[in-house]
């Protein structure tokens, strides 16, 4: 006969995992949301002196006099960042060559982050933890979610886990953001000292894409598992 005890705890449980993860992963999509919708529109606005992304970063780096950091291409998942470890700020190409005012924006908000290590600001450590958290629990956390849906074994309780595991990751995420906040400002108080935009409404461009940057790796769970199946769907393709 099976013991209603474990079920009559299980459903408690279940209830307490999903109410924080309701929150997490609507604040999630809200953040994803905001950032997707930004970068469409800043990516159809040019200012019209074609400075790269490349190129604005190291005028801030140097207006801020943020040491020597070296801006280079970036490639894989996540192409925009800023390593402390090697003082490398890295864009992906087409924020690097590009001059829209998604690029720039973009590339003024990752060089927001070298200007906080220059500083000593430790809140970019945590964030750079949240952000490498989220890279490394992501495929045992998509194995664990694909568990609970081929095999019947794992049941309720690999659900739970599962949940439990993603609310974590991207309440973490979430705790971390002010950081990459605080980044935006630190870069917007130099940018307006820039004389490359031509009128109020051109940086103003820039300055609405580097405010929305800041929740570029709050979705970093869907940015993780779209990276991973990008990798594996072609493969899949070929064979």
């Amino acid at each position: 006969m099976r013991d209603g005890r474990s079920g009559n705890i299980v459903i408690p449980v279940f209830l307490a995992i999903l109410i924080p993860f309701a929150v997490t992963f609507g604040l999630t999509l809200f953040g994803r949301a905001r950032f997707l919708s930004a970068y469409e529109r800043a990516q159809g606005k040019t200012p019209a002196e074609a400075i790269t992304g490349a190129e604005l970063a190291r005028e801030i780096l140097e207006k801020a006099d943020a040491g020597v950091v070296e801006v280079v291409v970036g490639k894989g998942l996540f192409a925009d960042h800023y390593d402390p470890e090697t003082k490398r700020l890295f864009l992906a190409k087409r924020h690097f060559y590009g001059s829209t005012c998604a690029a720039l924006g973009i590339a003024a908000h990752v060089a927001g982050h070298a200007m906080q290590h220059r500083a000593d600001f430790r809140p970019l450590f945590w964030r750079l933890s949240a952000i490498k958290t989220t890279t490394y629990f992501i495929l045992p956390l998509a194995v664990l979610a694909a568990g609970t849906i081929v095999t019947p074994f794992m049941g309720k309780s690999g659900l739970i886990i599962a949940l439990a595991i993603w609310t974590l990751i991207n309440a973490y995420n979430l705790l971390t953001l002010p950081a990459e906040v605080d980044a935006t400002e630190r870069a917007r108080v130099v940018v307006e000292r820039l004389r490359h935009f031509r009128g109020p409404g051109e940086r103003a461009g820039v300055e609405r894409m580097m405010k929305a940057a800041s929740a570029t790796y709050v979705d970093g769970f869907f940015r993780t598992l779209s990276w991973l199946a990008s990798l594996v769907v072609p493969k899949l393709k070929s064979l």
